[in-house]
């Protein structure tokens, strides 16, 4: 693996752990609803993870967590990484 995509998945990383931490603290929300994370990631990308069975519905309501939205949107954005994933 280059050492320049080893770099970004780390800076990814630290900000997910980051982002993380604020939510079990309570500086940052813990779900959000699907209408928001289209807002953010596009209709397209958040019906792409529903039909793949990544994100579901919690007790019938759409409630997300922003972590698990992001990753698949860092993902998503980095075709190495899917790469990688698609070979396991």
């Amino acid at each position: 693996m280059p050492i320049y995509v080893l770099a970004d998945l780390l800076k990814v990383a630290a900000d997910l752990g980051s982002e993380s931490a604020y939510q079990r603290i309570g500086l940052a929300k813990v779900k959000i609803s699907k209408s928001a994370a289209y807002r953010k990631y596009g209709r397209n990308l958040v019906d792409k993870w529903e039909k793949d069975g990544r994100i579901k519905k919690e007790g019938g309501k759409w409630q997300l967590n922003p972590v698990e939205l992001e990753t698949l949107f860092q993902l998503e954005k980095r075709p190495f990484y899917s790469m990688i994933k698609q070979k396991k």
